[in-house]
């Protein structure tokens, strides 16, 4: 669970002053639009939408203000909001004009996506579909930029977010079809292996993706 999790890292102290934190930017941001307009300053308008997003999406893990546990309560509202501020964020970082921003938003969108599936519906195994394949979408609209020749390491990174919503979605329809392409997407992250550095770094993150493929390519063979 989302929410044993993070209370397994923060004190009710420490994540009080996260959501503090958080409250805050989110204050200087909206500030920040009443200068950075669209017409007037278009790059900084998307980034700081794009930002805010970031910093809903963490909120939504800090949203109870009671003393207990039940802070770690996810609200799904506040992950409706970020990816209201990501599609705003979008309307300048087009793909023609700002390819990084756009690709950068479009993956960000994706996780979005993903952790709403979470909230929406909290069993793993009731994920909403269509803000997965909503996901799918956003990731595979990144990776147009996000190639593996200009961004090797965004790539492989993505192609693993890829494969992860390609199995959720395995949950709900076409087993075998959609865990085809999570295990497709899974040998495109695997690559990541060659970059010796970046794979320590995350080693537990390979050896993951190598257990789910392993166990997709079982099912398969069974």
């Amino acid at each position: 669970m989302i929410e044993k999790e993070i209370a397994d890292i923060y004190s009710l102290e420490e994540a009080n002053e996260i959501k503090n934190e958080l409250l805050e930017a989110l204050h200087y941001y909206r500030r920040a639009l009443k200068v950075s307009t669209p017409d007037k300053y278009p790059k900084s308008y998307a980034l700081v939408h794009n930002n805010i997003g970031l910093a809903y999406v963490k909120l939504a893990y800090f949203t109870n203000d009671k003393n207990d546990m039940a802070y770690f309560t996810n609200d799904k509202n506040d992950i409706l909001k970020a990816i209201r501020a990501y599609e705003e964020a979008l309307k300048i970082r087009t793909a023609e004009e700002y390819p990084e921003g756009y690709a950068t938003t479009q993956n960000n969108l994706g996780t979005a996506y993903v952790k709403l599936a979470y909230f929406t519906n909290v069993a793993y195994f009731t994920n909403d579909k269509n803000d997965i394949l909503k996901a799918i979408r956003a990731y595979e609209e990144a990776l147009k930029i996000r190639t593996a020749e200009e961004y090797p390491i965004k790539y492989f990174l993505l192609q693993k977010a890829l494969g992860d919503a390609y199995y959720q979605l395995s949950f709900k329809e076409n087993r075998k079809a959609n865990r085809s392409k999570a295990f497709d997407a899974y040998q495109q992250f695997m690559k990541i292996e060659s970059y010796t550095d970046v794979c320590r770094d995350i080693e537990e993150i390979c050896q993951e993706v190598k257990d789910r493929m392993e166990r997709i390519k079982e099912e398969e063979e069974g």
